[in-house]
């Protein structure tokens, strides 16, 4: 049996959000596996309430925000120097800077960076510093890799690690006609759907633009938004310009952060991804697909990575194509199954477990890299 291995995970994260949930699911299945792993997180961090039940070895909250923050790095210095770590993970951007500082203080380990988003890298001189600090990255796309080829790193220096579907966002308690009723939608009613941070990159105004220009054709097509962010006001009041409630033909519903996606999606008839950009492997995507309910997206890299047939893609930021391919997916009938059965297969490939030993092989490929010994 290999060796456990002890790791120091750093995420700056201050909110609850796809990266964090993954980082949950790589640290409950580190522990599960037997290896060594603390958490290093700002003061009042969600993650470290998400992952309260993991017997992780030590969990660490510092005041800590932004880039320069002096005393997290002399406590994690503190105690890197008790000793017993084979390597540091950062998650985030500032998580680097954190663990890197850290380091220089207390006797080297490898360091190892989670880049989730295909961004790219700001160009100001410390961005630059930290992007060659880390001896080793994990994109979780070849999209996100080779932004970060493109952003002047090494390829040999990055491995692609899709993220997971979290099977607890699979899970659902209620039939598609018990939601449908909880949220005032008839059962012959059209439901268009979307989950996802409200920010504009997410790409909610086409949406918006585009079920605005939906016809009705004597059913009422409700857009039902779920997320919270700070676009929310201003998508409210785009809906209410619009005019389109007005008719009665129209509703569109924004339900805020919920627990329950997977009763949602479900009670959709077409779920719709028009993210612009910064996707790395959006599970927000790869959750419909699993839960069998017809998708279209933008033709971004992340999404072409996933695998999903071409006609399901359409150009990023077009209001109107985005309409027509919406109204196509909702008039399939014969093609419908096939679609469905497809997306499933390519959802299956995204398991916990697969992305769990893919990041342990990419930990011990480090460690026996005999170059990032300083």
């Amino acid at each position: 049996m290999s060796r456990s291995i002890s790791v120091i995970h750093l995420d700056g994260g201050r909110e609850d959000r796809g990266g964090q949930r993954q980082v949950a699911l790589l640290l409950q299945g580190l522990v599960e596996r037997g290896h060594r792993v603390a958490l290093a997180t700002p003061e009042g961090a969600p993650l470290s309430r998400r992952v309260a039940r993991v017997q992780v070895t030590d969990r660490w909250q510092w005041p800590w925000r932004g880039d320069m923050a002096p005393r997290a790095a002399f406590e994690l210095a503190r105690r890197i120097r008790r000793g017993g770590w084979d390597l540091l993970h950062a998650h985030t951007p500032h998580a680097i800077t954190l663990a890197h500082v850290a380091r220089r203080l207390a006797g080297w380990l490898p360091l190892i960076a989670h880049r989730r988003v295909d961004f790219p890298l700001k160009q100001h001189v410390l961005a630059r510093r930290k992007a060659v600090w880390p001896e080793a990255w994990i994109a979780v796309s070849e999209g996100v890799k080779e932004q970060l080829v493109a952003d002047g790193l090494s390829a040999e220096n990055i491995q692609v690690v899709p993220s997971a579907i979290d099977p607890v966002r699979l899970e659902y308690q209620e039939d598609r006609r018990a939601i449908r009723r909880a949220l005032s939608i008839a059962e012959d009613d059209l439901v268009i759907g979307t989950v996802g941070y409200l920010v504009p990159h997410k790409g909610q105004r086409v949406l918006i633009d585009a079920w605005s220009s939906l016809p009705s054709n004597g059913r009422v097509i409700h857009l039902v938004i779920v997320g919270k962010g700070p676009l929310r006001e201003t998508l409210e009041e785009q809906v209410r310009r619009s005019g389109s409630e007005a008719g009665g033909g129209k509703r569109c519903h924004f339900l805020g952060q919920r627990d329950d996606v997977a009763d949602l999606v479900r009670a959709f008839d077409v779920f719709a991804f028009p993210s612009v950009s910064g996707e790395g492997s959006p599970a927000a995507l790869k959750e419909p697909m699993a839960l069998g309910v017809p998708v279209v997206a933008s033709d971004i890299p992340a999404h072409r990575n996933l695998g999903l047939d071409s006609s399901l893609l359409v150009e990023p930021c077009q209001a109107e194509a985005l309409c027509e391919r919406i109204r196509w997916v909702l008039n399939m009938s014969k093609e419908r199954s096939e679609m469905l059965e497809k997306n499933h297969a390519l959802a299956a490939r995204y398991s916990v477990e697969t992305m769990i030993e893919q990041t342990i092989s990419c930990y011990r490929s480090l460690l026996d890299d005999k170059a990032v010994v300083r």
